[in-house]
């Protein structure tokens, strides 16, 4: 670079760069923050990670569920609690766990939205962990409304444009910077070439992959948005930890990048900060830490210090594994793994009655055959996501209401193996869940009376789960994002008549004649029915199925092979090219959705 070009960046490296209000000296220090003496070791990392919470979550899938409900106020209900609302209400007063008759007196338009049914929340959570699975194989979901994501590959593969001596690339952060309000929601554009990169120091080095790291942010949320309807705020930083504790500094649909240089970690993480606002420090350990007189980040390091007189009365709660992991959260130190979530291992449905405990057994059958309702909607959704999955177990689980004379309640849970009652569906197989219902709901009472033999009883909590078991390859869920377009049933034929294959009756459970055809057909036909919806002919679909193994590799394969069969909702052109520029740009792979694929221009 030109020496002038060379001292304007070595000026932005000491002012502009890092945001001049946040600089050393430029906020008030707390009285102590000991966080801050880990500015070295979090500066010199290179993870970048993007925590991102959606908004409101569950009022936002009923407005998306509801559109009339769009910008109105609007309440979740759960049992006769609302447990959340959107902006719009909560700008009338209401907040979580607010009764139904405080919440009316709030905000007499509101409208009541029954929470109790999980399951289309389910369904958008899934939707928004596939897309942000496209620019990365490293998300791990946070309950529903969250996840993590590891973007540090793509941001290295992103850098390797410095490899190339000439090659700059010109780098502003997307939103806010913890602790600094962007009016413009974006950082000054700062230029970033091959000679200056060897020359920055690790806060300056941090501060660009966390740059990066923002953008890629920004991509992920507006595709949420305009592919699901669901806005979301998000944090980036070197943790999941720091990620997800600056995410919900500016909400809603805003995000914010948290370098960890010293003042920042002393004003994120100060001594005297609640120990339940540490990220990975949960309600249990938060009431031990409590009754153990420790509540403040401050006395869990002064406690954890093993030649310290408080570190024996820890141990007897926390074994020295835990308190490690303690005081590193502490010191804004996490090194845990963004772990990629896959189909859930189990699938559960509670309810819980603290105003009316359940007393008799006709209460309990009743309840069990409700639960068996949601169980079984849950399922179904489960195998709309990821297939069918065999399930071998089935367990119940209670809890007693606390004894009179002040003693905890007490659990308790059954387990059972299925056999040859099989509650999950075969890909094409139609069954009876109202009879499935009954049967359920009668295994469950059959594990209550094991764990409670006669009355009389006194119940406040009754749970079902069921425990899933690994999918065989050939049933395993093609990664395709929407559903075929064509019905199961067309789908067979289509696949029957490709690979000659006869239908014939399978015995399922006993039952000749419920399921009517191999499930490796009809889950590879749904493929070749969505491939062929797109455009591709029928015989270089199957081909590249066989091939690729699912359907974002098919769909590579087949465009990278040229336009001879020119998909028809596709822009035209070269085809070829656009695949290999986006190979030089790393971006991820397009799944396909519906009959749609976006492709880079």
């Amino acid at each position: 670079m030109a020496a002038e070009t060379e001292r304007r960046w070595r000026n932005i490296l000491t002012s502009q760069m890092i945001p001049e209000a946040c600089g050393e000296g430029k906020l008030s220090e707390p009285s102590t923050a000991r966080a801050a003496a880990s500015s070295p070791e979090l500066l010199a990392a290179s993870r970048c990670i993007l925590a991102i919470d959606m908004d409101c979550f569950y009022a936002q899938c009923e407005e998306i569920r509801h559109p009339h409900l769009k910008g109105r106020p609007v309440g979740v209900q759960q049992k006769m609690l609302v447990i959340t609302s959107n902006y719009a209400a909560r700008a009338c007063g209401i907040k979580k766990g607010d009764s139904l008759q405080v919440v009316r007196e709030k905000c007499p338009e509101i409208t009541i939205c029954n929470g109790e049914d999980l399951t289309f929340y389910g369904e958008l959570s899934q939707r928004a962990f596939d897309v942000a699975a496209r620019w990365s194989s490293k998300v791990e979901k946070l309950g529903l409304d969250e996840v993590f994501v590891d973007v540090t590959e793509l941001v290295a593969e992103r850098f390797k444009a410095l490899e190339d001596p000439g090659a700059c690339l010109r780098l502003a952060s997307t939103g806010h910077e913890y602790p600094k309000e962007s009016e413009s929601g974006r950082s000054e554009v700062q230029e970033v070439g091959q000679a200056d990169w060897k020359d920055l120091d690790d806060a300056h080095r941090c501060w660009a992959r966390l740059a990066l790291a923002s953008e890629i942010c920004r991509e992920i949320r507006e595709a949420i948005l305009s592919e699901i309807g669901l806005t979301s705020s998000a944090g980036i930083s070197v943790s999941k930890q720091l990620a997800k504790m600056v995410s919900s500094w500016k909400k809603p649909s805003q995000q914010t990048l948290f370098l960890p240089t010293a003042d920042r970690l002393g004003h994120l993480l100060p001594d005297d900060l609640a120990v339940q606002k540490v990220p990975g420090i949960g309600f249990a350990s938060t009431q031990k830490l409590h009754e153990l007189g420790v509540r403040t980040t401050g006395e869990v390091l002064s406690a954890v210090v093993p030649e310290g007189e408080e570190y024996g009365r820890l141990l007897t709660e926390f074994d020295a594994g835990a308190l490690r992991t303690m005081k590193a959260l502490c010191l804004g130190i996490d090194a845990s793994p963004v772990k990629a979530s896959g189909a859930p291992k189990t699938c559960s449905v509670q309810d819980s009655f603290w105003q009316g405990p359940v007393r008799t057994d006709v209460q309990v059958r009743d309840n069990l055959l409700a639960l068996a309702q949601k169980l079984i909607t849950k399922i179904r959704s489960d195998e709309r996501m990821y297939g069918y999955r065999p399930i071998p177990t089935f367990s119940l689980s209670l809890m007693h209401a606390p004894s009179s004379d002040g003693g905890a309640a007490r659990k308790g849970r059954k387990q059972m193996q299925l056999g040859s009652f099989q509650i999950a569906r075969q890909p094409g197989e139609q069954g009876d869940d109202e009879r499935l219902q009954g049967q359920i709901a009668d295994r469950a009472f059959g594990l209550f009376r094991k764990l409670v033999p006669e009355e009389p009883f006194v119940l406040h909590i009754l749970n079902l789960q069921v425990g899933f078991g690994e999918a065989l390859g050939a049933q395993r869920r093609l990664s395709f994002g929407a559903s075929a377009p064509s019905a199961t049933v067309s789908a067979a034929q289509l696949q029957a008549q490709a690979e000659g294959i006869e239908l014939t009756d399978s015995d399922g459970d006993g039952e000749a004649g419920r399921n009517k055809t191999p499930a490796v057909s009809t889950e590879r036909a749904d493929a070749v029915a969505t491939l062929v919806s797109m455009g591709f002919a029928q015989d270089r679909a199957q081909q590249a199925l066989v091939q690729c193994g699912d359907v974002p590799r098919a769909v590579e394969m087949l465009l990278a092979d040229g336009p001879s069969s020119p998909p028809a909702h596709l822009p035209h052109g070269d085809v070829s090219s656009r695949a290999e520029k986006r190979q030089r740009l790393s971006c991820p792979v397009p799944e396909a959705s519906g009959a749609i694929i976006d492709l880079l221009d």
